[in-house]
């Protein structure tokens, strides 16, 4: 059927920016979240039928998929952990990092509870609201507010670790 797959595609279109930005934010490595939006749009094109049909949006639809499969694989990494290779002979994993580091919003992004930065993105990369959030995340109202505090207040608090000379690691830059 040329109309659902003409359909289909200017969904793709559509969307890619949004999710790619999302997954992006979600995944701190452009690799696996390009691999995160391709996922999505074949999760969506396995129902594009029933999705076309109905009259609202299927953006929302595919927003959640993405970030539930995004916790699949966070579940997936967890349970299967890849050695890339060790660090030369003697060298700590603080010393491989480069001491000039600045605070990066991405990487601080990155260490907070993936709860918390998923609700981070949503709320202020996407612009969804709070109820939405929940409804994306399948959580309470109330545990979107709590946790969306604890993340600003640990953003800021790094922040400020980081002005004051402080890494976010804990040490001096």
């Amino acid at each position: 059927m040329p109309g659902v797959a003409t359909g289909f595609d200017e969904f793709v279109r559509r969307s890619t920016p949004t999710l790619s930005r999302a997954a992006y934010a979600l995944t701190s490595e452009v690799h696996i979240a390009q691999d995160l939006v391709q996922e999505t749009h074949i999760r969506i094109a396995r129902h594009w039928d029933r999705l076309s049909s109905e009259p609202e949006d299927p953006l929302p639809y595919a927003r959640k998929t993405l970030y539930r499969l995004w916790q699949d694989s966070l579940r997936w990494r967890a349970r299967h952990p890849e050695r890339l290779g060790d660090l030369p002979d003697g060298m700590t994993k603080a010393e491989a990092r480069d001491p000039s580091d600045t605070l990066d919003l991405q990487a601080a992004l990155a260490k907070l509870p993936r709860l918390q930065r998923a609700l981070l993105v949503l709320r202020y990369l996407e612009g969804q609201t709070e109820s939405q959030a929940a409804e994306i995340l399948g959580c309470s109202l109330g545990t979107v507010q709590s946790q969306s505090r604890q993340a600003l207040s640990t953003l800021r608090a790094t922040y400020r670790s980081a002005e004051n000379g402080l890494s976010p690691r804990g040490g001096t830059s």
